[in-house]
């Protein structure tokens, strides 16, 4: 079982700290391998095996490189988070951010420190904002409307003075890390782009990837009996991020380049 970390609510696998903050950055690095690296074609935009496929294939290659992670090809093929239809490219105008929230979150509101009533009504406030910014027509005043909406949240769960010795807030805190740093990301890749695509949309998808592929191997522990694995929880969360994004790279090249 993983060890907790000196208090910063992380989780360990092996040698690597897997903080909040740590899945955020290594998201959006790995992304912007993947989108370098995969060559896109039209017509294949909606290939979900091989979208998976390459993106696990670029994540181990990205980090036999820079050993950001420092986790072996094992560990990260264990706990990557493989996707369903909730991420379906063609699935992205039309889901609604609060509704899969609450399907997925609140499973985990039973599960001792995992997302407290409070961590729920903050993250679930933050989904209704991301979800209420798809209205707006102007790219500007919809980043300054979620970035606005995800600091409320980071500093309404810092308000909870949570004991993250014990893992509280770690999810909480990893939704809202990957929404921040996904948000930076989408509103560069789009700046130079006619008539971009919304971006609350891109940053709504990667937070619940987050909170989906920590959810899964979390609940998985949890229904099995065994200890939760909070290490394989991180990296589930970086999976379900990643498979969040990718089909909005691949979807986006194919459609507006």
């Amino acid at each position: 079982m993983p060890k907790a970390s000196s208090g910063d609510g992380s989780a360990e696998i092996g040698a690597v700290i897997l903080t909040p903050e740590l899945i955020g950055k290594s998201h959006n690095e790995i992304i912007e391998y993947i989108d370098h690296n995969v060559v896109l074609g039209k017509g294949d935009s909606l290939d979900l095996k091989a979208i998976d496929e390459a993106c696990l294939t670029q994540l181990l290659q990205y980090n036999s490189e820079t050993h950001l992670l420092q986790l072996s090809d094992d560990e990260i093929k264990a706990s990557y988070y493989k996707r369903d239809e909730l991420y379906t490219p063609e699935n992205y105008s039309s889901l609604n951010l609060k509704d899969a929230y609450v399907d997925n979150a609140k499973r985990l509101v039973s599960i001792p420190n995992v997302l407290s009533q409070q961590e729920f009504a903050i993250v679930e406030e933050l989904f209704i904002a991301i979800e209420d910014s798809k209205k707006l027509t102007n790219r500007s005043d919809a980043y300054k409307a979620v970035k606005s909406s995800i600091q409320k949240a980071s500093s309404s769960i810092d308000n909870l003075k949570l004991d993250y010795s014990v893992h509280q807030g770690y999810v909480s805190r990893l939704t809202i890390a990957v929404a921040a740093n996904s948000l930076e990301y989408w509103y560069q890749y789009h700046q130079n782009t006619q008539n971009p695509p919304s971006l609350p949309i891109w940053v709504g998808m990667d937070a619940m990837g987050a909170l989906v592929g920590a959810g899964v191997s979390i609940g998985n522990d949890w229904i099995d009996g065994h200890p939760i694995n909070w290490g394989h929880a991180g990296m589930g969360a970086l999976g379900g991020a990643i498979g969040g994004s990718v089909p909005s790279t691949r979807w986006f090249k194919a459609v507006f380049v």
